[in-house]
């Protein structure tokens, strides 16, 4: 009984089995309860305001997030920090931006659908050099050879880039604005993107090399390219290869070739409501300004009779093939064939998610660091569409004289292969153009025939 009676008082004066330490909980202070009620309602407005505006995290709020900062502002050679959001730009994070449109915030919108570097600063580049472009350190294996990189002020700061050095030929003010304005227009190429109310259906591309070719050549590239965009009413994206040299000095690749392939991806940024993007090297020319690609390739009714399936890769034995029962919906690139592979001189990459992922893993330094592609962009999508079948399946073959007819050799006059060039084709491709007078001399001719009323 003494131990019964033990056990019931201890019960009645217990509040609970739980240590004391503990809190329990189901129980609710008055604070949780108040949260609870106005937290849902937080939530709500915040939504209500995301979906208005676009923005997550309204203006007032960030207004005094932005002045209770203020006491604890970094002062550096940048200036002060202006808002909470602003020190995570590379600038102040002292970490070098991954270079074009698609990671830096700046964006210089522009009502022309024809983007393209001014043409007349070429010589001007010559002249500057890397070291007056970019960041510069020394190897430190050998003190001889430079490396580039993009200072974390790359786009903002010119002045550094001018200071004269003992041999510097650039002694006059009208000398010095001049190549400071060449400077600005390089940097500013990877800003500009098209803010215009139309929206054209394709865009064409083309990387330019100012070192190799002459200011004269390069104008008749983009003129032939504005001049057919103008009839179809598409966009023009044309960017300095050089531009990249920091991207691909650090994996040892041909910027000439591989240039082409972020110049694309950041056409799409530049350009984002496009179907098409068409890469057009700059070694060809249109030769058909009456001929749109769109109905001539891109719609269904006009690509689905002319995709080459059951095409090898890599010809002519090659064991993987293109599907024989791929639907053009689903194609986001489409390649010519050559003798031995495939050509990536002149192809068509659609604005959509694999178009993109194409890009991106065709373009990724694994990819790029391998020997056997470092100069060759064309051997590093065979590999992917050989060992993935989801990009091989997102991929179209048709035949070479569609967007890729190659110019025959000059001392041939057999025009029966299926890969040369004849009048009425499309485009005309000049692979064995490497150098400006050989360029000059192959290209000219047909450049002449393109300004000439009904041109062929």
């Amino acid at each position: 009984m003494g131990s019964g009676s033990e056990l019931k008082a201890r019960r009645k004066n217990q509040k609970s089995v739980l240590p004391l330490s503990l809190p329990k909980a189901f129980e609710l202070n008055a604070k949780t309860s108040k949260f609870s009620t106005w937290a849902p309602i937080i939530a709500l407005l915040f939504i209500l305001h995301f979906t208005i505006t676009g923005k997550l995290i309204p203006y007032p709020i960030i207004t005094i997030a932005s002045a209770l900062s203020a006491p604890f502002k970094l002062f550096t050679k940048h200036g002060v920090v202006q808002s909470i959001s602003e020190i995570t730009e590379h600038k102040y994070l002292g970490s070098s931006p991954a270079h074009g449109l698609t990671s830096y915030k700046a964006r210089i919108p522009e009502k022309n659908k024809f983007i393209f570097p001014v043409i007349q600063d070429s010589n001007i580049l010559k002249e500057l050099g890397y070291e007056r472009l970019f960041g510069v350190k020394s190897d430190s294996d050998n003190k001889n050879k430079n490396f580039y990189f993009y200072s974390p002020d790359y786009y903002e700061d010119f002045s550094k880039e001018l200071k004269k050095g003992p041999n510097d030929d650039m002694k006059d003010m009208k000398g010095i604005k001049s190549h400071e304005q060449a400077i600005k227009n390089f940097k500013k190429n990877g800003q500009r993107v098209y803010g215009g109310n139309e929206n054209p259906e394709v865009v064409l591309v083309t990387a330019l090399n100012y070192e190799n070719l002459d200011p004269s050549y390069l104008v008749k590239i983009v003129q032939n390219r504005v001049d057919y965009a103008h009839k179809n009413k598409y966009g023009v994206y044309a960017r300095w290869a050089q531009e990249f040299i920091p991207i691909f000095q650090k994996t040892r690749n041909d910027v000439d070739l591989w240039s082409r392939i972020s110049i694309l991806r950041e056409a799409m940024v530049a350009f984002p409501n496009a179907k098409w993007f068409w890469y057009i090297d700059e070694t060809s020319l249109i030769m058909r300004d009456d001929i749109s690609i769109s109905n001539y390739i891109l719609k269904k009714e006009a690509l689905e009779p002319i995709m080459l399936k059951d095409q090898p890769v890599v010809p002519p034995e090659g064991v993987i093939k293109t599907y024989s029962n791929v639907k053009v919906e689903d194609i986001s690139l489409l390649l010519t064939p050559t003798k031995i592979g495939v050509n990536t001189n002149n192809f068509l990459v659609k604005n959509d998610l694999k178009g993109h992922a194409i890009l991106d893993m065709w373009n990724n330094p694994l990819i790029r660091v391998y020997s056997a592609f470092r100069r060759d962009t064309s051997k590093a999508i065979e590999h992917l569409l050989q060992w993935h079948p989801t990009l091989l399946a997102s991929t179209g073959i048709i035949p070479p004289r569609t967007i890729n007819a190659v110019a025959p050799p000059e001392d041939s006059k057999n025009n029966d292969d299926e890969f040369i060039y004849h009048n009425g084709d499309l485009l005309i491709s000049f692979p064995k153009c490497k150098d400006l007078a050989k360029c000059e001399r192959l290209l000219g001719p047909f450049y002449d025939q393109t300004q000439q009323k009904g041109a062929l």
